[in-house]
């Protein structure tokens, strides 16, 4: 039998159980690993690091005289997270469970080093995964690790380094012409087209559009205040409120957009619902594409649009910043190119005078 060959681990109901010494005591501990070859292998590594664990802290006042798990801490940090958005606890509990419980959720925190998160990290970057995505499987990790310095289990962070060789890549904006987003707009669904339409006159966020209600549009106005994730409303990725001035295009679309009985929201799927999530949306745009021969670009650039349009129109940067719901600093960092491109044509248009 598997278990005769390999010393302290056992098969309980279909799953792995170490057994081992603390001082005089026996400690039981019954793991998430089905009991399989590959796993009784993994299980007996576990026990030795649980029996090195206990060696180094013979005496730190928990439960059988171990260090906490991964898999415990994160537990902690989900349920921390409770008091926060339910969509940021939602990405951060799936994060945790697609990449780091595998790998260490039985693993002593006091454990994990450097090496060790590298190694997991390495099968990761075979996915070809986005830099942005990259961050944030480790910036969940390293949260728990964080947990862990807070309550003196560890001194160091082993994702912190890792975070820092992860280069930053930027999401290439490429505006929509006056002319494609007409040609899309006339491609759309009617309760699709009344979202793109305030999506490229107002630069709204996905979730802040889904999330209107009638009540929000007052005096020519949008009150953005919440934003709709997963079919739960929030506040805005911000967590700011803000007033933006309706497009003269868009109150026209308002009067003519018919009033869903048992809906509040302006925008509505096919069958009188909120939406639940902007996922719908942005698949019938790409369709559109495809129907009107419109280069693909990612959905998101109809926000980008309306920005870079305000900025061509000559408005100010901080004005626009306001309107879209972004700190003067992000917004001159996101849209840098598009404003230095004025400024490099106005600045040249004065130097050719200067004789």
């Amino acid at each position: 039998m598997a278990d005769k060959r390999t010393t302290g681990v056992y098969e309980r109901r279909g799953k792995c159980q170490i057994k081992f010494m603390d001082g005089k005591k026996r400690v039981t501990e019954v793991l998430t690993l089905n009991y399989t070859p590959a796993n009784i292998i993994k299980a007996a590594q576990i026990r030795a690091r649980r029996i090195k664990d206990l060696l180094e802290n013979p005496h730190d006042g928990r439960p059988e005289g171990r260090s906490p798990t991964f898999g415990e801490l994160a537990q902690t940090r989900l349920d921390i997270l409770e008091r926060g958005k339910p969509s940021a606890r939602r990405s951060v509990k799936s994060r945790l469970n697609n990449y780091w419980m595998p790998e260490f959720a039985d693993w002593p925190i006091t454990q994990i080093r450097y090496g060790d998160v590298q190694e997991m990290m390495r099968g990761i970057y075979r996915k070809q995964l986005a830099a942005k995505t990259l961050r944030e499987i480790l910036n969940d990790g390293g949260s728990v690790f964080e947990l862990a310095i807070k309550s003196r289990w560890i001194t160091e962070n082993p994702c912190s380094l890792i975070s820092k060789e992860i280069k930053r890549e930027k999401r290439e904006i490429d505006p929509f012409t006056a002319d494609e987003m007409k040609q899309l707009l006339a491609a759309l669904p009617e309760n699709v087209r009344i979202f793109y339409l305030i999506r490229y006159h107002c630069g709204m966020r996905p979730g802040e559009v889904i999330a209107l209600r009638w009540s929000d549009y007052k005096d020519g106005m949008f009150h953005v205040h919440k934003s709709r994730v997963y079919g739960s409303e929030g506040t805005t990725k911000t967590d700011t409120e803000r007033m933006v001035p309706v497009h003269p295009a868009v109150k026209k679309a308002l009067l003519d957009a018919p009033r869903v009985l048992h809906s509040d929201h302006i925008v509505n799927n096919q069958y009188g619902q909120p939406f639940t999530s902007s996922n719908n949306t942005g698949r019938a745009l790409v369709r559109a594409m495809r129907s009107t021969g419109v280069r693909y670009r990612d959905p998101y650039n109809v926000r980008h649009s309306c920005a870079c349009r305000m900025l061509e129109a000559g408005m100010k940067p901080a004005y626009c910043a306001k309107i879209l719901g972004h700190s003067v600093q992000t917004f001159l960092s996101t849209y840098a190119r598009f404003i230095d491109a004025d400024a490099d044509a106005e600045q040249a248009a004065i130097w050719a005078t200067v004789e």
